[in-house]
């Protein structure tokens, strides 16, 4: 009889370092208070192997697990393309910003039952506030929100 082990999936998440000249961050998520003059805040971190920097709560997306074209791992507040065939064999593509998964009732998880999706990232929603304002105007699903 085989003996099971257990390994738990790696879930990644990035995020904007606050201290680290604004740049993404990428690795293990963590969530502390920190109480200074009987003043509690809550703080996030994101880093790997002991080693976690600051990052602004706003910015934080966890990994899809699912690849762009270009071999790039699509994270939550990405804006990108879908390109697929739908049932009637018809090549469609459409721009969106992908949310996470509660939040997305359609979007994003339908392109799934599209033959051969594929998927590529254009920016995300925090460097590229014009093209996420441009997305959700032309979006004619209201369940794509700003962020």
């Amino acid at each position: 009889m085989e003996k099971y082990q257990y390994k738990p999936k790696k879930v990644k998440f990035r995020g904007k370092a606050v201290e680290n000249g604004n740049k993404w961050t990428y690795g293990f998520l963590i969530s502390y208070v920190n109480t200074r003059n009987g003043i509690s805040e809550r703080h996030f971190a994101i880093g790997d192997d002991w080693k976690f920097e600051k990052v602004d709560k706003k910015t934080i997306g966890q990994a899809t697990g699912i690849k762009d074209v270009n071999g790039k791992m699509i994270f939550e507040g990405d804006i990108i393309i879908g390109r697929g065939r739908n049932d009637w064999n018809e090549n469609v593509e459409k721009k969106f910003i992908v949310k996470p998964f509660d939040q997305m009732r359609t979007s994003f998880r339908d392109w799934f039952y599209f033959e051969e999706p594929e998927f590529e990232i254009i920016g995300n929603v925090f460097e590229n506030p014009k093209l996420a304002e441009e997305v959700f105007i032309l979006s004619k699903n209201p369940l794509i929100t700003k962020q």
